[in-house]
């Protein structure tokens, strides 16, 4: 179930980039590259918990 997660959360970081990245408004670019970070960092955390078991 941990790696279902993590791949879907790393799915949904690419979308977010990907939208960031069309963006003109500047703070709404940083603020969707802050969250993809974010979502990034669970995503990591939940992959080392689907390897560890």
């Amino acid at each position: 179930m941990d790696l279902m997660a993590t791949i879907f959360l790393l799915i949904l970081v690419n979308f977010f980039v990907a939208f960031a990245r069309q963006q003109k408004k500047s703070w709404l670019r940083v603020l969707l590259f802050i969250i993809a970070f974010l979502t990034l960092f669970i995503a990591i955390l939940f992959g080392i918990r689907a390897l560890s078991t």
